[in-house]
């Protein structure tokens, strides 16, 4: 892709990614189901200078998006927020139209199965670890927390997936699927020690290291998420 072509930015949030974006010259349309996340794009996009690459802002939900043509497609959020199968093929086939005209590239994220238990164990919820193993969780992948102070311990319900299941997700969808990477490559669940032991002149080695390591399918299902980029069939 080329500067000034047009990026859609669906479960935006906040938009540091579309912010980011926008300041390598990229157009940017943004769909949140939050206005008040939308409201402080515009102003985030108006303080940096880049209310023109800021093309449009849709107030809807990842299975709402409205039919707009453009080059590519962030979807980093919505997949794992979406419990329900029938919602994510939704979410994913909206993507797909708007991707249609210009064959354009799907960046899509899945919170991985292990991401879960392992964020409750080193919280140290010995209860929520519990109750997920009794749920059924590691056959659904469906995260629900049993009360409001696990809401505000972890996250809210979400659905995770192993590498398998987030390739046949895609691909039932219309995509072809061009990459898949472990996210966190090696460093997957080792921020403190990075943190610790890795400091200013060391980090640009690590980081060609762990982006190396991302291709590596078998990290793919140790990883906390998997990024899927596709591109509808036939192109």
């Amino acid at each position: 892709m080329t500067p000034g072509s047009h990026i859609g930015d669906i479960g935006c949030g906040p938009g540091r990614h579309a912010l980011k974006l926008a300041e390598s010259g990229f157009a940017i349309s943004r769909f949140d189901i939050s206005q008040a996340e939308l409201i402080m794009a515009v102003s985030q996009f108006k303080s940096a200078g880049l209310s023109q690459n800021l093309v449009s802002a849709h107030c809807c939900g990842a299975t709402e998006v409205p039919v707009v043509n453009l080059d590519a497609i962030l979807l980093l959020g919505p997949l794992y927020h979406l419990i329900e199968t029938i919602d994510r093929q939704s979410a994913l086939l909206k993507a797909r139209q708007c991707l249609e005209k210009s064959r354009g590239f799907l960046f899509a994220m899945f919170i991985t199965r292990h991401s879960v238990p392992r964020d409750l164990l080193k919280r140290g919820d010995l209860d929520g670890l519990r109750e997920i193993q009794d749920s059924g969780y590691w056959e659904t992948g469906i995260y629900l927390p049993k009360d409001d102070v696990s809401v505000q311990n972890y996250m809210p319900a979400c659905r995770t997936d192993y590498a398998a299941d987030a390739r046949a997700i895609i691909e039932a969808t219309g995509f072809e699927i061009r990459e898949i990477l472990s996210v966190e490559g090696i460093a997957s669940f080792m921020r403190p020690y990075v943190d610790e032991h890795f400091q200013n002149e060391k980090i640009p080695e690590l980081v060609e290291i762990i982006e190396k390591s991302q291709r590596k399918p078998q990290l793919l299902d140790m990883s906390d998420h998997i990024m899927v980029v596709a591109s509808p069939d036939g192109k």
